[in-house]
């Protein structure tokens, strides 16, 4: 794993690279890469034949162009439906840590309020000990 830090004018952003997240390389191995020739080399050829055998050459580039683009998209889209559901998950996580929080909260003013209750009848039994001590 490796961090990277960007120091941004509104604040510091940091970006943690793993192999979930990062489009590699090697998620494009099954294409070719597609090479073109210079215009000298195209008009090199003669005739009929070498003018169809480069429109072939191109047709066949557009195809591995779409074919490319077309995975690259299902790549991103896959990607993006997992990280939407992380992000639903995570969100579902917050809301019930966000409700446990408040119910705990509610108990613990709950328990505040019996133990102030509590301590005012424990001075009460004090003083009248006290008091039956005095006169007795």
């Amino acid at each position: 794993r490796e961090t990277f830090e960007f120091d941004d004018d509104c604040d510091s952003l940091a970006w943690e690279e793993t192999e979930e997240t990062l489009l590699l390389w090697e998620d494009f191995t099954n294409n070719q890469i597609i090479t073109t020739t210079p215009a000298g080399a195209a008009s090199a050829h003669s005739g009929a034949a070498g003018a169809s055998e480069c429109h072939g050459e191109t047709h066949e580039q557009d195809g591995s162009l779409r074919s490319l683009i077309n995975e690259t998209e299902s790549l991103f889209k896959t990607r993006e439906q997992e990280y939407q559901a992380s992000i639903g998950q995570i969100e579902l996580e917050l809301a019930t840590a966000k409700s446990d929080m408040t119910r705990h909260l509610h108990e613990y003013m709950e328990m505040c309020s019996m133990k102030r209750g509590l301590d005012v009848q424990m001075e009460t039994c004090r003083r009248l000990l006290q008091s039956s001590e005095a006169t007795g």
